[in-house]
């Protein structure tokens, strides 16, 4: 299928949809560091040391006709906004020292991207910040099965540079695979060579979604170098759609609102700085407003453009009108505390203990959090009813210990991080699981931020910041931090679709397999890699809360699920999960965040001979809602 509508070009079209390095796939590496007092010279000179900002931005308009890749229209001059964007005064205000590569079209060589990132390992400090801005053309291929039939691999990510040719290849996201490309997993290796701590990573391309799971899996397929384990704090942003380039912009559409933020619009509460969160909302807000003028697409819903986000680094300040801003921090996330090993690539690391043996299945933990009464919203009918009978049902038939749950009505967003809080200082194994359950209102504001409505919060019409209600992605950054290896956040509120992307994942299913395997095999197979998985019920509209004493329509479709049991399988994963859900209007969005690594899971195992809680409200029939 090609587009070539006079203002819409798709960065990516027909049989050659790959993903683009300088062109409009941004990779933004930002790493913001922190002035501090540094003993030198054997402990006797004390220098006062300041962060520098280092930019690599790469795009690619032009590759090689023979290449057999596509050409693209705007992606040099998006790499060269971007480094223009962050070596303006307003940036030097944050970081006083900046230090710009370029590498465009004929320039962005796989050899010439080497040493650019050999240059950043050699300077880079613990401190610095780097910005690498990839913008071109890339595909994710799966390799073929293994000789042990095994199955397939994890998808591998090739970004094009300007000395790549593409190939037929079945395993291939559109048929083709590339030749000497730069592989997510060069990549990831070459980011975490750099000792900064703090990196940013922008993907402006199709496949998005494709390109963080590959560069996810890559950075986390050590067991000893993790992301955390590692000191590393990221930022990946992305767009779930083709990544249109616009005439009438002169940029890709991501990239667009990626610098009209920098230049000032991401500044909605008139701070007089910009931060990476207010710099997320606003690139979430301004894709959608521009995805509505898709008009020559005959189904534009089905091309919808939303940004794909994931950060450590949501307080991180990047940008300021002064340079004594006492409240933009360009400290936020860097630890002084860390030092580089040689043995560790420029990384400490965290071993863990000898003895340390998985249990089994694990233990269970829940965190359940229902409003339905508030100081200045309208009550609501059934989130406590809703999180009463979740825990009774978790307690009863899935072997969560009372002990291990902690129920909280109405609260407070202080007593909420006080829970987590108490949650994170709990020692846990690595099969244990951790469900985080949240009722009552949320809200979103017209810059596309997304907000959980505590008991204390003031209405949007009194404060239109909503500085007393509890941001999502502050949420979802403590929750990523716990020291649990497997959580699901399940948000029963308006907007919660807000929290992450979307993404799918197949339902474990025995009826095919001649010998299933049992319970606990499965499940320590499934426990492997670290899991950070949601489901929102309102995705990004508001969330119906049902007729008193009869639960939320997800509520109930929720708790109808777990009193399943499994069906003949005995256990519900959360392909299962999510299929269960989406029939519902709106439809609950699915999807991952953090340090979730690839095939990461959350299990639901049911005690033998569990039988449903009596509850009138799910017995009877109650019709849904429809979408409009």
């Amino acid at each position: 299928m090609q587009f070539t509508h006079v203002f819409d070009r798709p960065r990516l079209c027909g049989a050659l949809r790959f993903l683009s390095i300088g062109v409009l796939t941004p990779l933004l590496l930002m790493i913001a560091g922190e002035r501090r007092w540094t003993k030198v010279d054997a402990g006797y000179t004390v220098v006062e040391e300041t962060p520098k900002l280092y930019v690599l931005s790469i795009g690619i308009d032009a590759y090689p006709k023979d290449s057999k890749i596509i050409q693209l229209e705007f992606a040099v001059a998006d790499a060269k906004g971007v480094a223009s964007a962050f070596s303006s005064a307003q940036v030097k205000n944050v970081f006083p020292r900046v230090e710009i590569t370029t590498l465009l079209d004929s320039d962005a060589t796989l050899a010439a991207t080497r040493t650019a990132f050999e240059h950043l390992v050699k300077v880079c400090n613990p401190m610095d910040v780097v910005i690498f801005y990839f913008g071109g053309v890339g595909t994710a291929v799966r390799e073929a099965p293994s000789a042990s039939g095994a199955g397939h691999s994890p998808a591998q990510f090739q970004f094009a540079m300007v000395d790549s040719t593409s190939t037929q290849n079945r395993g291939g996201i559109d048929g083709f695979s590339l030749q000497n490309p730069l592989t997510a997993k060069e990549l990831s290796l070459l980011l975490l060579s750099i000792q900064a701590q703090r990196q940013i990573i922008i993907l402006d391309t199709p496949y998005s979604a494709a390109a963080f799971d590959s560069l996810n899996a890559a950075l986390n397929s050590d067991s000893v170098f993790t992301l955390h384990a590692t000191g590393r704090k990221f930022v990946l942003l992305g767009t779930s759609g083709m990544a249109y380039e616009r005439r009438e912009l002169g940029h890709g559409e991501m990239t667009s609102a990626l610098l009209d933020g920098m230049a000032g619009g991401a500044d909605t509460q008139h701070t007089g700085y910009i931060t990476e969160a207010e710099l997320e909302g606003y690139m979430m807000a301004q894709l959608s407003s521009l995805a509505k003028g898709h008009h020559f697409l005959s189904k534009p819903e089905e091309f919808d453009e939303e940004l794909l986000s994931y950060s450590d680094l949501r307080g991180l300040c990047l940008s300021s009108g002064t340079s004594q801003n006492p409240d933009c921090d360009p400290e936020y996330g860097y630890n002084p505390e860390w030092k580089p090993t040689e043995a560790s690539r420029g990384m400490d690391v965290i071993e863990p203990p000898a003895d340390e043996k998985p249990a089994e299945r694990g233990t269970d933990y829940a965190l359940i959090l229902a409003s339905d009464k508030y100081d200045h919203w309208p009550s609501l009918n059934n989130p406590i009813y809703d999180a009463q009978t979740l825990e009774q049902e978790l307690v009863q038939n899935y072997d969560y210990a009372k002990q291990n749950i902690v129920y909280r009505e109405n609260p407070t967003e202080d007593e909420i991080f006080d829970a987590l809080s108490d949650l994170g200082k709990r020692t846990y194994g690595p099969n244990d699981r951790l469900l985080i359950y949240v009722a009552g209102h949320g809200h979103i504001t017209s810059s596309g931020l997304g907000f959980l409505v505590t008991r204390e919060t003031q209405l949007p019409d009194e404060h239109p910041y909503l500085k007393s209600a509890l941001a999502l992605s502050s949420l979802r950054d403590v929750i990523d931090q716990l020291p649990v290896h497997h959580i699901l956040v399940v948000l029963d509120t308006c907007y919660s679709g807000i929290f992450k992307e979307r993404k799918a994942i197949p339902a474990y299913s025995s009826e095919n397999l001649d010998t299933p395997p049992s319970i606990d095999s499965l499940v320590a197979d499934k426990m492997k890699p670290v899991s950070r998985l949601y489901i929102a019920s309102g995705g990004l509209r508001a969330a119906y809360d049902g007729e008193p004493g009869m639960h939320s329509p997800f509520a109930r479709t929720f708790l109808k699920t777990l009193r399943q049991y499994g069906g003949q399988d005995h256990i519900i994963d959360m392909g299962k999960l999510d299929g269960a859900v989406q029939g519902l209007c709106p439809h609950p969005y699915y999807g991952t965040f953090g340090i979730q690594q690839e095939g990461g899971d959350f299990l639901f195992v049911p005690e033998p001979g569990a039988h449903p809680v009596p509850d009138p409200g799910l017995d009877a029939k109650v019709p849904g809602p429809h979408c409009s």
